[in-house]
């Protein structure tokens, strides 16, 4: 999924779980993992916008890391 992303010069990635646990037979149950998984890649993907955003804004090819401090404040 990254690699095909990349090839069209976007920026990709994916949240792994397990489904199923075959080797017992038994169906999938959600648990609290499944949960605070998601809840990182949401969160995840807001900050990568609050990124791009700020490199568009910059004007720059490249992001120039904020300041521990500057992260800090904007959560």
């Amino acid at each position: 999924m990254v690699t095909s992303a990349g090839l069209f010069g976007r920026r990709g990635g994916s949240v792994c779980s397990v489904a199923d646990n075959a080797i017992a037979n038994r169906p999938f149950v959600a648990g609290a993992g499944h949960v605070a998984a998601i809840e990182v890649a949401l969160r995840g993907v807001v900050q990568l916008a609050r990124l791009d955003a700020a490199k568009a804004a910059s004007g720059s090819a490249h992001r120039v890391p904020a300041s521990f401090e500057t992260v800090a404040e904007n959560r």
